[in-house]
C-alpha cells in the first residue's frame, strides 16, 4: 500500500506542479518525500522478505514479478538519491516539521541499502556526508536511545510523530 501511494503520490505532484498549483519548492519537497516512503518500504520489504515486486509507476498491468533481492535494494538507493536531491536539511526544518524525512534520512537509508549490497565504500560515502555526520550523533548514553523522554534525539533519523489532542480517548 506505501509503495502503491508513493507512486500515485508522485504522478498527482508532477500534475499539480504542471497546473502551477504547487510551487516548484513545495513540489520538490513532496516528491522527496515520496521517493523516500518508496524507498523506505522497498528496504524493509527486501530486508525482511529477499526479493519484492518492483512497482515504479502508478500504472500497472497486475503485479510485477519479483525481482532480485539486489534489485530491490539497488532500488532503494535509486530512491534514496532523488530523495536526498529534494528533500530538505535538517537544520533548515521548522520545529512545527518535526518528524519529516530529510537529507540526512535518506542517505542514512542509502548506505544501508549500499551495505546489503556489499558495496562498502559506496556506503562509507552515504555515512559520511555532512547531513549525516554533522546533524545526527550518538547518545552518550546507549540506553536513553529509546527512553520515551528522548524522543526526536540526535540519534534518530526518522520517527513517525504522533499526537493526541486534548479530549481524545
Amino acid at each position: 500500500i506505501g509503495i502503491a501511494r508513493a507512486n500515485a503520490a508522485l504522478a498527482v505532484i508532477q500534475k499539480a506542479r504542471d497546473k502551477g498549483i504547487v510551487t516548484a519548492a513545495l513540489g520538490d519537497r513532496l516528491a522527496g518525500v515520496a521517493y523516500f516512503l518508496r524507498g523506505m518500504t522497498y528496504y524493509y520489504l527486501a530486508a525482511s522478505f529477499g526479493g519484492a515486486p518492483l512497482e515504479l509507476s502508478s500504472i500497472t498491468n497486475g503485479l510485477a514479478p519479483r525481482a532480485s533481492r539486489d534489485s530491490v535494494f539497488r532500488q532503494v538507493v535509486a530512491d534514496m538519491q532523488k530523495a536526498e536531491a529534494l528533500l530538505w536539511s535538517k537544520t533548515a526544518l521548522p520545529g512545527a516539521d518535526l518528524g519529516r524525512a530529510t537529507k540526512g534520512t535518506a542517505y542514512g537509508y542509502e548506505g544501508a541499502a549500499r551495505m546489503w549490497l556489499k558495496d562498502y565504500a559506496a556506503a562509507l560515502v552515504a555515512y559520511n556526508n555532512p547531513e549525516l555526520t554533522n546533524n545526527y550523533h550518538l547518545m552518550a548514553k546507549f540506553a536513553d536511545a529509546n527512553e520515551y523522554d528522548k524522543q526526536n534525539n540526535d540519534e534518530s533519523l526518522f520517527e513517525v510523530q504522533f499526537a493526541k489532542k486534548a479530549g481524545d480517548p
